[in-house]
């Protein structure tokens, strides 16, 4: 399946106080530096209705710099993403002969995958794109990165031997990924962790056994193009590094 991106660049980013409105946290954060958000884990991130407005961030726009400046995240959360939600919602008010009112995002992106027709296609795509971003934003964390500890770092040790491999695997399969897509840390029914990526907005969701998410890379460009051109293993590596946040993905394994 090949999704196209939807997402326009605008001339200009939102200036900083615009972009912090769009986290609901508004001016606010300007003062705190950071603000903490529960942490959701992948069942209560699907479940979720379709919303009027973005999900906050978990943090605020600088806390993740250098590695993600505030800029890339003017792009990304606040047009990109805010983009895929928008033309989902208008997908669905213009189609409300569906059956998908009222469903969860993890019941649209179900009930529409693989499906040829253009506005089913449209809202898969839509729907599967606002989740992944939700999930992203999950999967970092300003204190995150290093080696992990808990039930993870155990499940990384019995399927790769050792965190290092899996590090390194992890990396490759992000930066090998042609085009768009995502990397993903997955879990089998008997918490065997994996690695793999999807093409476009497709996600593990969807994918026959079952595999529950723990954490996911965006590998968009959109994702990493204004901090690192087109270096893309220098952004990868980064996020592995210094941002990937292991608390979520124990959440994950144990959900």
């Amino acid at each position: 399946m090949t999704t196209h991106h939807t997402a326009t660049t605008p001339a200009c980013p939102p200036d900083r106080r615009e972009f912090l409105g769009l986290t609901t946290a508004g001016v606010g954060l300007m003062a705190l530096g950071q603000l903490a958000y529960p942490s959701l884990t992948h069942a209560a991130i699907s479940s979720t209705p379709v919303t009027e407005t973005l999900s906050p961030l978990p943090w605020a726009d600088t806390s993740l710099e250098p590695v993600i400046s505030a800029n890339t995240l003017s792009f990304h959360y606040g047009k990109h993403h805010q983009t895929y939600l928008t033309n989902l919602r208008n997908l669905l008010a213009a189609n409300t002969g569906l059956g998908l009112d009222g469903q969860s995002l993890e019941a649209i992106i179900r009930l529409t995958a693989g499906k040829k027709d253009s506005v089913l296609l449209g809202i898969y795509r839509n729907a599967a794109q606002v989740y992944n971003h939700d999930f992203y934003w999950k999967s970092l964390s300003p204190t995150g990165g290093g080696e992990p500890t808990g039930a993870i770092a155990a499940g990384i040790t019995r399927a790769f031997g050792d965190y290092a491999t899996f590090r390194t695997r992890l990396i490759d399969a992000a930066v090998a990924q042609f085009g768009t897509g995502w990397a993903w840390v997955v879990a089998d029914r008997r918490k065997k962790i994996s690695i793999l990526a999807t093409n476009d907005a497709d996600t593990p969701l969807t994918l026959k056994p079952a595999l529950t998410p723990l954490l996911t890379i965006d590998v968009w460009e959109h994702a990493y193009y204004l901090d690192y051109q087109n270096g893309r293993k220098t952004y990868v590596t980064a996020v592995v590094d210094k941002l990937l946040n292991w608390e979520f993905a124990n959440q994950n394994l144990a959900a």
